[in-house]
């Protein structure tokens, strides 16, 4: 009798078993793209009140900075390292990603840069069973400012005084 409960005990375990090693087998595997990276700048010869407001417009990529999409007044604050500013604080957003193309105006220096053909290492990531499927920033490759094309490293673009 007691090897007749076992029994009938280990029939549903190993059946609830079964159906969920098959629904993770079927809906545990997913493959994840990879999200538009946020790009920054770090600005080289500028002193902090020439760059602590900056105006970003972005535009409709490709369209030569024709049609605005919208425009970002942003108060920035900085940590200065040799003659390089480094964002440390952003007050008012900006985004930059390879949908668009952007205008970043300093208004005191009275330096305009014309960002565009942002260049992004798409890549997608295969996660079974749920591990790990958060999908992780793309790699920006390279991008024009005002028409030179510049190589980045760590998703940083320069634009110097």
């Amino acid at each position: 009798m007691r090897i007749r409960s076992v029994w009938a005990m280990a029939k549903p375990l190993t059946i609830l078993t079964c159906i969920t090693f098959l629904v993770c087998t079927l809906y545990g595997c997913q493959t994840v793209t990879c999200i538009s990276s946020n790009l920054t700048f770090e600005l080289i010869g500028f002193s902090e009140a020439e760059a602590d407001t900056l105006i970003v417009r972005r535009y409709i990529k490709g369209d030569g900075f024709t049609v605005l999409k919208d425009a970002s007044l942003s108060s920035v604050n900085y940590i200065k390292k040799n003659d390089t500013l480094i964002v440390s604080f952003v007050k008012g957003g900006y985004y930059f990603d390879s949908r668009s193309d952007y205008q970043v105006y300093l208004p005191v220096a009275g330096k305009q840069y014309s960002i565009t053909e942002i260049n992004e290492e798409v890549f997608e990531r295969k996660y079974i069973f749920f591990v790990a499927a958060k999908p992780s920033s793309c790699n920006t490759k390279s991008l024009k400012i005002n028409g030179q094309i510049v190589a980045l490293k760590n998703n940083i673009f320069y634009p110097k005084k």
